[in-house]
Formats: structure tokens, sequence, C-alpha cells
């Protein structure tokens, strides 16, 4: 009982509809403003010709710090793999010396066996080929004790002209495989810069939204996220909101206003109406043609912001009145209704 009567006491009364229409002015002034920063947004992404709507490029946005952060990422792998793709670069170089070293040691103890004609072989340019006639020479009888010693000792050196000839192939096909590693990695920054510079480019749109994304609005870096025709739904009713508790304060203060109101108790059931019926306007008036009998609906375009606005203003202030309209407009429709709906005789 005792918290009945506090709770219907005039001043926690009073408290309660202090923090309601604090409430109800905040939302929706964070509410025009995001819609009017989004109008603003979309008619820049208009004029720099982006190609994409608020959404999209929104998401755009919020995706440039990590593609900035990848974009870092990349730089730091493309210099492993640089530093990579050098080291084994080098090796293979120094491979190729060795081997050619070998081999050049190998056909001097050789060639002159083969231009002597004590081993045959065919004309090739394959070392393989070379290593393999110097084996089969090296088991010929024919072959003078210094002429086997000298193809023994080429034959025989560590490492040999063939184990080099192998090291070689295998570190060219590391080298290659570290240059496609580097080559791809900067294929993968090209695009991520490209990619960057489109989001720097839209975000010079975004930065009439800088304000309320910088967090000390509560709740307007929520509503930031919302595409703009739902934030129209949002305003619509937030606008409803205002109106009826615009013209709820002009009642109470001035009581014996000339302008003709529609009075009445309940201050949080006014304030509430307001919102819907200005939610219900928005969605006869956007249905237009089918449901008014006009040539077209009302544009939802973000331009037409501040007309939704003044539109749910409006209905919140004189609920009364569009809700009378709106019942006249509905007589009218579904009166045509039943009539389109009855057959014609003889059919």
């Amino acid at each position: 009982m005792k918290f009945s009567a506090a709770v219907k006491s005039p001043f926690t009364i009073g408290v309660i509809r202090f923090l309601g229409v604090t409430l109800v002015i905040y939302a929706f002034a964070v509410v025009l403003m995001t819609a009017a920063a989004q109008q603003q947004v979309s008619s820049t992404l208009a004029s720099i010709n982006a190609g994409v709507g608020y959404s999209a490029a929104h998401a755009k946005f919020l995706g440039l710090k990590q593609l900035q952060d990848d974009i870092s990422e990349l730089t730091v792998e493309e210099r492993t793999h640089l530093a990579e793709q050098r080291k084994t670069e080098f090796e293979y170089q120094e491979l190729v010396s060795a081997s050619d070293a070998a081999w050049g040691e190998l056909d001097s103890a050789v060639q002159p066996l083969f231009d002597r004609g004590v081993c045959a072989m065919k004309a090739s340019t394959d070392r393989m080929a070379l290593w393999h006639a110097a084996r089969r020479c090296l088991g010929n009888e024919a072959l003078s004790t210094a002429d086997r010693a000298a193809l023994q000792g080429a034959l025989s050196r560590s490492p040999s002209a063939e184990e080099l000839h192998q090291r070689k192939l295998a570190q060219s096909r590391i080298n290659d495989r570290a240059y496609n590693q580097l080559l791809a990695t900067r294929a993968s920054i090209a695009e991520a810069r490209e990619k960057e510079q489109q989001g720097e480019k839209i975000g010079t749109a975004f930065e009439e939204m800088r304000v309320l994304t910088s967090g000390w609005i509560p709740g307007a870096s929520l509503l930031v996220h919302f595409p703009p025709t739902l934030i129209q739904i949002l305003l619509a009713f937030a606008a409803g909101l205002f109106g009826a508790l615009l013209i709820t304060l002009v009642l109470a203060v001035y009581p014996k206003s000339s302008v003709k109101f529609a009075g009445g108790e309940g201050f949080g059931a006014r304030i509430l109406l307001g919102g819907l019926i200005a939610v219900g306007v928005y969605i006869v008036l956007s249905g237009g043609a089918s449901i008014l009998g006009t040539p077209a609906a009302l544009s939802a375009a973000p331009s037409n912001v501040m007309t939704f606005c003044a539109l749910g203003i409006l209905a919140g202030m004189f609920s009364d009145r569009v809700a009378f309209w709106l019942s006249e407009k509905a007589e009218i429709f579904f009166a045509r209704t039943r009539t389109e709906d009855v057959p014609e005789e003889g059919t």
C-alpha cells in the first residue's frame, strides 16, 4: 500500500513524466540527426559516383580499418617472402657456379677420351647423358692407367657433378616457389590497396557521421547501421511521439488557448498514440495509389527525410484529426473494394 501510494504521489508522477519527456525528446533528436546525416551521406555518395548505396558504402567504410590492418600484415609478409626469395636465389646461383665447375672438370677429363675414340658417345648437350657416358667409359678395359685415374678422379669428386646438378634442380624449384609466393603477396597487396582507395573515397562521405559514431551520444552509433528506409520508420514514430508531446505540453502550459486541440487525460497514452498514428500515416501514404487513389505513393527517397519528419510531427499533434481522416479513407477504400467484388448481373 505504501508503494502504491508512493507511485501515485504527485512528485513520483512528475519525476516519471519528466524522464519520459526527456527520453522522447532525446530519441527524436538522435533519430533526426541520424536521418539528416544519412541524407547528406547519400547525396555525397551520388556526387562522387560511388556506385553503391548507403548500406554497401557503410559496410566498405567499416571494413576500411580492417583492410588497412590486412595491408600492414601483407607488407610484413612481402618483406619476409622477398628476403626468402633473395636467399634462395643466392643459393641457386651458388649451386649453378659449383655445378658448372664440376661439369667443366668432368668434361675436361672425358672429352679427350671421346675425341680419341677410346670411349664412344653420341653427341648430346644433356649433362646427365655425359655423366652416364663417363661412367660407362670408366669400365672400358682399353683405358690407360693415366686416363682411368683422371676419369676416376673427375667422377669421384665430392660433391659429384651429378649430385650438384640434382641440388641445382631442387634449388631451382625452391626458388621458383619463393618467387611465386612473393608475386602472390604483391598481387594481394595491390588488390587490397585498390579497395583501400575506394574505401577512403567512400569514407569522405561519412565525415557527417563522425559526431554520431564518436561514442559520446548514446545510441547514435547503433542507429548509423540502419539503412535509410528503416530509419524513416523510426523517424516517423519518434516524430509522432514528439508531436504528441508538443501538443500535450501546449495544452498543459496554455489550457485556455484559442487553438482548437482535442483535450483529454492520459499523458503517456496520448504520446504513444501520436507515435502509432504517425507510423500509420507513413504506411498509408507509402501505399499511395492502392489506398488513397493517388497516382503515386509518397517517395521514400532520402531527400524526403524532413517530409516524413514534418508529417510525423503533424500526425502526432493532431492524432484525433488524423484518426478521423484515416477513418474516411478506410470507408472509401473498403466501400470501393466491396463494390468491385460484387458480380455483375447475368454472370
